[in-house]
């Protein structure tokens, strides 16, 4: 038996409701009642509408509203459905499942593309879920040979695709793992404790976007758009962040680890307490970063633009820093044992209790740093490095290397 894989793609709302077409002839059916349509014809005990569908290349469209008078009557003051989640069940299709912002009306679609499947019986099936609250409006009764369907309304008239609008959508929660979100409109989502894992997230706009505590870990995030995106608490865990932009994102306590940040825009994100071990940040924009407490342990900051940086108390043990922008930052009471700093601008950099033990300062600019309580045991610098004035590095007990 061939079987056709079904493609998918997210496709906005529908105004038009037709019948479906590209099947056998119509045989009279009774109507469907509320929550028994099932493939064997037989009820159903799920409380998901499904739609068995012949023709893929087609449009599957649902509409909802809460009915608040329950009338079962759609009034014009009652709120239509934000958010519906279509689940394509077919022999290859491994239970996908797509969430869609729905329109003013409380209309959502979902393009099916492919062939019919084998006349055999072997169908796929698109469940349109909504949210228990909300009523799905009367359908039009359909049934064409194997397609048909129930309290769902169907629209196959062939469209073209288009990106996901999802700005401002409710999807606190949501099981998105693997989801295909590429050059997704997430602008102001609620994606807070959302499950991203894996999920492809390139190009995406997610400005503004709430994804406090969501669990990103691998997620492909190339490209994308985080700018004032609250991520307090998030997992980043080996994520692909190469080229995003995050200025004046909120990362607080975030999970970075392991996560590709190259080229990433950083400038004045708030990384209090994050995880950013082993990070390869080379070249990046810290700019006025605030990176208290951070952990950052053993990453490549080499060549990164650090310059007003907040590393009050931050780990940077065994980091490499040489050629880092870092004039005016605060690394006040910093770890930076074993660190490389050579050939960094320090200028003006407040280094007050800072750990320095056994650091590189070879050819590193320190010009007005303030090193009070500084602790450069075994720091090593060279007749480039440039101290403070007045400042007798020899007398904390750095060592000049010839």
């Amino acid at each position: 038996m061939s079987v056709h894989k079904l493609r998918h793609h997210v496709v906005g709302a529908m105004l038009s409701l037709l019948v479906l077409t590209g099947c056998a002839e119509p045989s009279e059916q009774p109507a469907a009642s509320p929550f028994t349509a099932s493939t064997s014809g037989q009820p159903s005990t799920s409380p998901i509408p499904e739609i068995v569908v012949c023709r893929l290349d087609s449009l599957v469209a649902i509409e909802a509203y809460i009915d608040h008078n329950e009338n079962g009557q759609r009034e014009a003051w009652e709120d239509p459905l934000q958010v519906a989640r279509f689940r394509v069940e077919s022999p290859e299709s491994d239970n996908e499942a797509f969430y869609v912002k729905s329109d003013a009306t409380g209309q959502a679609g979902y393009q099916v593309l492919g062939d019919c499947l084998d006349s055999s019986g072997d169908y796929g099936i698109v469940y349109a879920e909504v949210p228990p609250d909300y009523r799905l409006t009367r359908p039009d009764h359909c049934s064409t040979g194997n397609c048909r369907f129930g309290f769902a309304t169907l629209n196959v008239t062939p469209s073209s695709v288009r990106e996901a609008d999802l700005r401002g959508a409710d999807l606190h929660g949501a099981d998105l793992r693997g989801e295909d979100l590429g050059d997704a409109d997430l602008t102001g989502a609620n994606l807070r404790e959302a499950d991203l894992r894996g999920a492809t997230l390139r190009n995406a706009q997610l400005t503004g976007a709430d994804l406090q505590g969501a669990d990103l870990s691998l997620a492909d995030l190339r490209g994308a758009d985080l700018r004032n995106a609250q991520m307090s608490g998030a997992v980043l865990s080996e994520a692909n962040l190469s080229s995003a932009d995050l200025s004046n994102a909120d990362l607080q306590e975030a999970d970075l680890s392991d996560a590709d940040l190259t080229g990433t825009n950083l400038r004045e994100a708030n990384l209090r307490g994050a995880t950013l071990r082993n990070l390869q940040l080379s070249g990046d924009n810290l700019q006025r970063a605030y990176l208290s407490g951070a952990n950052l342990s053993r990453a490549n900051l080499s060549n990164t633009q650090m310059s007003g940086a907040i590393l009050v108390e931050a780990n940077l043990r065994y980091a490499d820093l040489s050629s880092a922008e870092l004039s005016g930052a605060d690394m006040s009471h910093a770890q930076l044992f074993e660190a490389d700093l050579q050939g960094a601008d320090l200028r003006e950099v407040n280094l007050n209790d800072a750990n320095q033990n056994s650091v590189n300062l070879s050819a590193a600019n320190l010009t007005g740093a303030d090193l009070g309580n500084a602790m450069l045991h075994k720091a090593r610098y060279d007749r480039y490095t440039q101290w403070p004035e007045g400042f007798d590095p020899v007398a904390v007990g750095a060592v000049l290397e010839e």
